[in-house]
């Protein structure tokens, strides 16, 4: 084992953690009434469905169907990397959840925005080449007790 990969995949994970819940916060979270409630999650997706029909050509269904489940996959995929629980398989969703959100970002021409996933999208792919380092985690800790040690 190296100590220094497993604290580096660690520090990346608690990042991409972190990066998931605080990207349903931001969702759940009313800035004007500082008001945290589930209802907010329907509110964004309604905004957010009518704002982006109106500037690509997808459907309503699809649009809408998407933001709802989109702050739920953010918060379960954050909770999952805090706790180290089929990480693996969590930062790769997670990478195709980025590559979903950039195809939807390009039709309205948000390059920046693309560029910056960009960047996140690389670091996810690095965690995962890294995720053999991932000891400090509830995968680790299954697999010293289902093997016995």
């Amino acid at each position: 084992n190296n100590p220094e990969k497993m604290i580096c995949f660690l520090i990346m994970r608690l990042f991409f953690a972190q990066f998931w819940i605080l990207q349903w916060f931001g969702k759940i979270f009313d800035q004007e009434s500082h008001i945290f409630a589930w209802r907010n999650l329907a509110i964004w997706s309604l905004h957010t469905s009518e704002w982006f029909v109106k500037q690509t050509a997808l459907p309503w269904f699809f649009v809408r169907a998407y933001t709802l489940s989109l702050p739920y996959l953010e918060l379960v995929i954050g909770l999952l990397l805090l706790a180290g629980f089929q990480t693996r398989r969590v930062l790769v969703f997670s990478a195709l959840l980025i590559i979903s959100l950039d195809a939807g970002l390009l039709m309205q021409l948000k390059h920046d925005v693309v560029a910056l996933n960009t960047i996140y999208l690389l670091a996810i792919l690095a965690a995962v080449h890294l995720e053999k380092y991932n000891r400090w985690s509830l995968d680790s800790w299954l697999d010293r007790f289902l093997s016995g040690n």
